[in-house]
């Protein structure tokens, strides 16, 4: 497997090496965006759920409806 390093960058006070290969950036933005998007998918799922069931009208299936969006609003 070749090694992969980073490439320094030349700033004005000196030489700055960048901290992570973009290797490694575009894998943890594939996997923390794969992450998000089931959260999004899953919060909205289970919104649809509880608002369209009747059996599901309760205080705790409001609470969890109420998490559901505060989840959804501050990713």
């Amino acid at each position: 497997m070749a090694e992969v390093t980073a490439t320094p960058v030349v700033v004005t006070n000196g030489t700055y090496i960048r901290p992570y290969t973009d290797a490694w950036v575009i894998a943890s933005t594939v996997f923390i965006s794969t992450f998000f998007a089931f959260g999004v998918c899953a919060n909205s799922v289970t919104i649809a759920v509880i608002k369209t069931s009747r059996h599901l009208k309760s205080r705790y299936y409001s609470f969890l409806l109420s998490m559901c969006f505060s989840d959804l609003t501050s990713g």
